[in-house]
C-alpha cells in the first residue's frame, strides 16, 4: 500500500459510502411516510 490508498481513492471510497447511506435514508423516510 502506497501512503495508505491515493487521496483520490479516499475520495471515490467516501462518494460512495454517502451515497449509499443517503439512498437508504431516503427509503426509510418513503416508508414512514406510507406507515
Amino acid at each position: 500500500m502506497s501512503e495508505l490508498l491515493h487521496p483520490v481513492a479516499w475520495i471515490i471510497v467516501i462518494l460512495g459510502a454517502l451515497t449509499v447511506f443517503g439512498i437508504e435514508i431516503e427509503k426509510r423516510i418513503k416508508e414512514k411516510k406510507k406507515g
